[in-house]
């Protein structure tokens, strides 16, 4: 079955006007919208009735992200953009008192040309096997268009059928994702009868009609009333967002003073910064206490229906901050061997973001890690000789993707000596390891190849010990080292040979 079956009929959602250039639209349809508002009134009827009661804490709800690259891996958002919208979309919905909060299931990465450039056609299939069905899905292509001949330029879109989002990579760093998040919560938009006909005093006369432009012969949809007498069955059918019929473009900024009557002759007065309304330019974006009840609602509604698994609180309290420890500020590594990272375990991670770059932006050509321990190693002949490099962590939980990175730290590297032999890595044997302290280290070579050079290194990248060995079989007593972990590096005038051991 194709879901994006027909051509929709797109919302306006840009700040760029309603004529003329190309603008951003919310791709929500006629079709769309009739299955949304049932929603809306059924959590309403859930809000009265005896079932529903008011959470006395959080509710996390799990969401993936799925997001699409090009088979080359090219093109598409790294998972750190994807994290601050999510700790931005959260922000939000803690700004406005819900119940409710968003927990980061998954950051899906998918490399599939097609759904990455044409989501909505040849990559409709993508979509539909990387689907959770117990989870918010949000898929992010390349645009969220999914006109064939480029005529809108979509910012996102709920589509209730398929039961996913889609957000453009270009509108993440917006009220996008908050925004389709609230129609996949229940919510249309406060215009709803007027989303494809925007108020023009030209078309539609200073005092608009009872029945919005939206209406159709199977369907009534009417002009909501700035006394309020007729908001449970006008527009989006919430009785606390005031008469809105789409005054969309930047003309108004965030004070409409357009003259649009309602159909008894009253001048109206939009909430130019609802989250589901048009006015675009408006920050802070708010949602009115009714909006977040049906959200609150439609949330119960969706785990009450299995479409939406609750996520158990199982951490005690928000992520705590880290300190960058090894390498030490401003010491140089021996880039020969790997480079030995490690932070400060930071309280209720769950895993850490570590990157670097020899830009302090980590804009150029990062190094980036995703490890749930409190160190990484790393293999330092892939860095530039002699030269300045900046790294940071940042500490990350499942609950809380708004956490606090580390300052920059940096380091510098020396001179790259020789080329490391991956392949007779496996031909030297070292043992006991971990090594006693006290004890000596037993070091077997399988190889014909000799190294006359060895060298002890610490974690810093400092030199402990030099010493010349040319037998294939020797011990290295270790009492003089104390606890952590060293790199023993073998060498001659063409390759060198290293390998990890503890003392303990």
């Amino acid at each position: 079955m194709k879901i994006f079956g027909a051509l929709f009929i797109f919302l306006s959602l840009g700040i760029s006007g309603i004529f003329g250039q190309q603008h951003s639209i919310c791709g929500l349809s006629p079709e769309a919208d009739e299955m949304l508002i049932k929603q809306t009134r059924s959590a309403k009827e859930y809000l009265r009735s005896d079932q529903f009661q008011r959470s006395e804490g959080t509710r996390f709800i799990p969401i993936v992200y799925h997001v699409f690259h090009r088979t080359d891996g090219s093109g598409g958002p790294n998972s750190d953009i994807v994290k601050t919208a999510h700790c931005n979309l959260n922000d939000f919905y803690m700004e406005q008192e819900s119940d409710i909060q968003f927990f980061l299931e998954e950051i899906n990465h998918v490399y599939d040309t097609d759904a990455y450039e044409d989501h909505a056609g040849a990559g409709e299939d993508v979509m539909l096997d990387n689907k959770n069905w117990e989870v918010i899905n949000v898929y992010i292509p390349a645009t969220a268009n999914y006109d064939p001949d480029g005529l809108y330029n979509v910012a996102g879109y709920f589509s209730p059928g398929a039961d996913w989002i889609v957000v453009g990579q270009g509108n993440l760093g917006g009220s996008t994702l908050a925004h389709e998040l609230g129609h996949y919560l229940g919510l249309p938009h406060p215009f709803r009868g007027w989303d494809w006909e925007p108020y023009d005093p030209d078309v539609h006369g200073e005092q608009v009609e009872i029945e919005a432009p939206g209406s159709s012969q199977w369907n009534t949809i009417y002009s909501e009333l700035m006394d309020g007498s007729n908001c449970e069955e006008a527009g989006d059918e919430i009785c606390d967002t005031p008469p809105d019929y789409n005054h969309f473009g930047p003309s108004w900024g965030c004070n409409y003073t357009g003259g649009a009557k309602d159909p008894n002759g009253v001048l109206i007065d939009p909430d130019e910064s609802n989250l589901m309304g048009y006015f675009l330019s408006c920050n802070p974006r708010t949602m009115s206490q009714g909006q977040v009840d049906v959200v609150n609602a439609r949330v119960d509604q969706r785990i009450n229906q299995g479409n939406l698994y609750e996520v158990p609180n199982a951490l005690s309290g928000p992520v705590g901050e880290t300190a960058l420890v090894i390498p030490a500020d401003s010491a140089t590594v021996n880039q020969n061997t790997d480079i030995y990272f490690e932070w400060a375990a930071a309280d209720n991670a769950q895993e850490y973001e570590v990157s670097i770059d020899w830009v302090p932006t980590f804009s150029l050509n990062p190094f980036t890690f995703i490890t749930t321990d409190n160190f990484i190693q790393f293999d330092g002949t892939q860095l530039l000789p002699n030269k300045k490099y900046f790294w940071k962590v940042k500490p990350l939980n499942s609950f809380e993707t708004c956490t606090v990175e580390t300052e920059n730290g940096i380091f510098f590297t020396g001179e790259l000596t020789g080329t490391v032999d991956r392949d007779l890595q496996d031909h030297i044997r070292i043992y006991p390891n971990p090594v006693s302290k006290g004890s000596s280290l037993n070091v077997v070579l399988s190889s014909e190849t000799t190294f006359d050079q060895w060298t002890i290194i610490g974690i810093t990248g400092n030199i402990i010990r030099e010493f010349n060995e040319g037998s294939s079989t020797f011990e290295i007593p270790v009492r003089e080292l104390s606890p952590g972990l060293y790199m023993l590096k073998g060498s001659n005038e063409k390759i060198q040979i290293i390998k990890r051991f503890i003392v303990q």
